[in-house]
C-alpha cells in the first residue's frame, strides 16, 4: 500500500541504505528515491512536500556487483547447465534419482531463480536480475553513487554536505554484537557461497580478505566446516567456535585450543567458587584427553584475578578482572580493529 503524505510543514527526508545487512535497502536513484520523495506533498498546493534530501549509505562495502555483459554471460552459461542437468534426469527416467536431480537443479544460478513456480523461465524475473546488478553496481563506492545521483539531472547535490566515515572509524562504530548478529553471520556466509562463482577473478580474493578480517569466527567455519553444519548450528557464534575448538584439538593444528576453551567458559567480572573451578576445568582437560587434577589456581596462568569470602556463606570466591592472553579469534579482531 502506498501512502501520500500532505503536510503544511517541508520536513527533511533521511533514506538509510544498510549494504552490509540490508540489501533489501538499496535503492535506485532513478525509480526508487524519487517514488519515495514522491510521497511527501506540501497540503495546500500538492507541490513537493519536503526541504532536503539525505541519504545515508555505506557504498563502500565489499560487493561483488557485475556488469550487464557479465550478468548475462552468467545468466547463460548457468541455462546451459541447467539443460544439461533436466536432459540427464529425463533420460535416466529413474525416481530414486529425481531428488538428487532436484537438489543439483537449485543451486544452479542465476537460472533457477528465474523460474516460476511450475519451473517456467521468467522474463519479468530476468529483468528484474539484470535490473538488481545494475543497482549494485551503484553502491560499489561512494563515487559510483554520487555520479548515478548526478546523471539523473534530477537533484542539487550539495557535494560540501557530504560526510565520508574513515574506514577505522566505519569498524569501531561496528560493535561485536553487531558483527556477530544472526542476520550479519548469515549475510557473511551467503557472500562466501556466492563469492565462488567469482573464484578466478581478483576480486574473490580482495572479499575474501575483506572478510576473514571482518568475521574471523565464520569465515573459518565456513572453510573448516562448511555450511551445511553452520545451519545446523543455527549461525550460533559460541556453538560453532565450540566446534572449531574441537576441531583444532583433533587435527593438533592449533598452539591455542585450551586458551579459547577456558575463555570461553569463564567470563570476566563474574564470582566463580573453587568447586564450579574445578568442575569446569575438569571437562576441559577431559576435552583434550588430558587426565590431570583441576585446581582453581590453575587459571592464574589464563587470568588475573581477585579473591574474597563471599558475604553469604563465607566461601571463597574468585573473580577474574582480565584475560593474560587474547584468544584466536579476539586476536584477529584486535588486528583488524587497530591497523586497518
Amino acid at each position: 500500500m502506498a501512502w501520500i503524505l500532505n503536510s503544511n510543514y517541508k520536513p527533511d527526508i533521511i533514506i538509510l541504505t544498510d549494504y552490509g545487512y540490508r540489501e533489501h535497502t538499496l535503492l535506485d536513484p532513478y525509480t526508487d528515491i524519487l517514488q519515495i520523495i514522491g510521497r511527501f506533498r506540501k497540503k495546500e498546493d500538492r507541490s513537493h512536500g519536503y526541504n532536503k534530501i539525505t541519504h545515508i549509505n555505506n557504498a563502500s562495502k565489499p560487493t561483488t556487483p557485475i556488469s550487464e555483459e557479465e550478468a548475462i554471460s552468467k545468466f547463460e552459461l548457468s541455462r546451459g547447465f541447467h539443460e544439461l542437468l533436466t536432459t540427464l534426469n529425463h533420460a535416466t527416467g529413474k525416481d530414486e534419482f529425481k531428488i538428487f536431480f532436484d537438489q543439483a537443479l537449485s543451486t544452479v544460478k542465476p537460472y533457477s531463480n528465474l523460474l516460476t513456480a511450475d519451473k517456467q523461465f521468467s522474463y519479468f524475473l530476468y529483468d528484474k536480475y539484470l535490473y538488481h546488478e545494475r543497482v549494485k553496481n551503484y553502491y560499489l563506492n561512494p563515487s559510483s553513487l554520487l555520479t548515478a545521483y548526478i546523471k539523473t539531472r534530477l537533484f542539487e547535490i550539495e557535494s560540501n554536505d557530504r560526510k565520508d566515515y574513515e574506514k577505522g572509524e566505519i569498524i569501531r562504530l561496528g560493535s561485536t554484537s553487531i558483527r556477530y548478529s544472526k542476520e550479519t553471520n548469515k549475510m557473511v556466509i551467503n557472500t562466501l557461497v556466492e563469492l565462488e562463482d567469482f573464484r578466478l577473478l581478483d576480486i574473490y580474493y580482495e572479499v575474501q580478505d575483506k572478510l576473514s578480517k571482518f568475521s574471523p569466527v565464520f569465515f573459518d567455519a565456513y572453510n573448516r566446516l562448511g555450511v551445511e553444519m553452520i545451519e545446523l548450528l543455527g549461525y550460533n557464534k559460541r556453538k560453532i567456535e565450540n566446534e572449531l575448538r574441537k576441531l583444532d584439538i583433533e587435527e593438533g593444528k592449533d598452539s591455542f585450543p585450551m586458551i579459547d576453551l577456558v575463555y570461553s567458559n569463564f567470563f570476566l567480572n563474574r564470582k566463580y567458587t573453587r568447586d564450579q573451578i574445578k568442575q569446569t576445568l575438569l571437562k576441559i582437560y577431559a576435552d583434550f584427553g588430558l587426565g590431570a587434577n583441576a585446581m582453581a589456581t590453575d587459571l592464574e596462568r589464563y587470568f588475573e584475578f581477585k579473591s574474597r569470602d563471599s558475604k553469604e556463606n563465607g566461601e571463597r570466591v574468585y573473580i577474574f578482572t582480565n584475560h593474560k592472553f587474547k584468544s584466536r579469534y579476539k586476536r584477529k579482531e584486535f588486528l583488524m580493529e587497530h591497523f586497518i
